[in-house]
């Protein structure tokens, strides 16, 4: 199941995608992140790895992370859950005024929670759209 949330932020591209690389600071634009840290590598090249806390729905939850790929437009990481896996890309382009970023969340759910992606789907969609607005208000406020 794939969501993908878009918008625009009055920053430099290479701004944005700095800021967005590194996953430490998602817990500052991403409300479900509880805690994030690195637990190998510098925070932002392919194979740096990561301990998260998350708030998902009701209860905490920990698991890890890895970035599989970093360049300087796009960088994609992919999570782990129990046994939820996520696949999330960030990416930007220059555009007028400032920069597109693109934030795209590839759940990979275990066969028996296949079923209910029609009714999670809103629900991440809606996440995605209030963590990307966040992200575009820390950046462009300052």
């Amino acid at each position: 199941m794939k969501v993908q949330v878009s918008t625009m932020i009055a920053r430099p591209p290479s701004e944005v995608a700095a800021f967005t690389s590194d996953a430490r600071n998602e817990g500052r634009w991403h409300t479900d992140i509880l805690e994030m840290e690195v637990t190998s590598g510098d925070g932002v090249s392919a194979g740096t790895t990561y301990h998260v806390r998350t708030r998902p729905g009701m209860g905490v939850s920990e698991g890890t992370g890895t970035v599989l790929e970093h360049e300087s437009d796009r960088t994609v990481f992919e999570w782990r859950l129990g046994d939820l896996t996520s696949v999330i890309t960030h990416a930007v382009t220059a555009d007028v005024g400032g920069t597109r970023f693109v934030r795209t969340v590839d759940l990979r759910f275990p066969q028996p929670m296949r079923l209910a992606s029609p009714i999670i789907r809103p629900m991440v969609r809606k996440g995605n759209t209030r963590f990307v607005a966040n992200l575009k208000r820390i950046l462009e406020d300052g």
